[in-house]
């Protein structure tokens, strides 16, 4: 009689967290404005849920570390997907069942224009402050 009653567990499989992620998204936008802006993750709590939550900001050091919510997720403790993406910006909500449906919700929001927008002012803004 064979006593493992659990299966094929896949304990290989290499999933990307998405606040992994996020975190390569921050390091590379600090990496892209020569540290000027910087994008940092903050963990938070949902209400009411079962679940981990993570912030996604950029911050302007120069503007008296002013911060730009760009967007939020959330997904149940003990999963990873679904994760929900809210765009702070237009305050969309979707709910990514993949990682490549979370990469390309979390694409379309870092490359909109208005936080292109957003970027470019605080770059703009934060260069003139160091002039000063």
């Amino acid at each position: 009689m064979n006593d493992d009653l659990w299966g094929n567990i896949a304990v290989d499989t290499e999933l990307k967290l998405p606040v992994a992620i996020l975190k390569t998204q921050a390091s590379l936008l600090e990496q892209k404005t020569s540290g000027i802006l910087a994008a940092r993750v903050d963990a938070f709590k949902p209400t009411g849920k079962e679940a981990v939550g993570y912030a996604f900001s950029i911050v302007a050091p120069e503007l008296s570390n002013y911060v730009f919510k760009v967007l939020t997720i959330s997904h149940p403790t003990v999963l990873l997907y679904p994760v929900r993406v809210v765009d702070q910006t237009s305050k969309a909500d979707t709910s990514c069942k993949t990682e490549d449906e979370f990469i390309s919700v979390v694409r379309q929001i870092l490359s909109s224009e208005v936080v292109h927008k957003a970027i470019l002012a605080l770059l703009t803004q934060s260069k003139a402050a160091k002039l000063r």
